[in-house]
């Protein structure tokens, strides 16, 4: 019931008590799907975000991708997740929802994974 409510905060209010409910998040959650499938941006940066802010609202800032200059490194240093997690896969998942809580960001980071698992499938493009 809780993952239910976190994606209807994304797509909009429904009452998952009404016959009709997940179909009705579902249909909004097509509605996004079919606005960021729209974006007619010929620059692939501009597009990319016209169809973030379709996606997840034009609250969402998007950074631009950066190269660390200690990049394998830090491969390295992640390479080894179970030990950095100490056998604890749960950790991740668990700290963005901690945190999603009190960071705006992580909230709409932690309401896309949602929709994603909800879905079955990754978003489209």
């Amino acid at each position: 019931m809780e993952d239910w409510w976190r994606a209807a905060l994304l797509a909009g209010p429904v009452d998952p008590k009404v016959p009709d409910g997940p179909a009705a998040l579902l249909a909004a959650l097509d509605r996004r799907l079919a606005q960021a499938d729209g974006v007619s941006e010929t620059d692939p940066a501009q597009a990319a975000l016209a169809r973030l802010a379709a996606l997840l609202g034009k609250e969402f800032l998007a950074l631009p991708a950066v190269r660390a200059a200690n990049g394998g490194a830090l491969d390295a240093a992640f390479a080894n997740q179970a030990g950095l997690l100490k056998g604890d896969t749960t950790r991740p998942p668990r700290w963005l929802h901690d945190y999603a809580r009190v960071r705006t960001g992580c909230e709409t980071l932690d309401l896309l994974l949602t929709l994603v698992e909800a879905l079955g499938r990754p978003p489209r493009r």
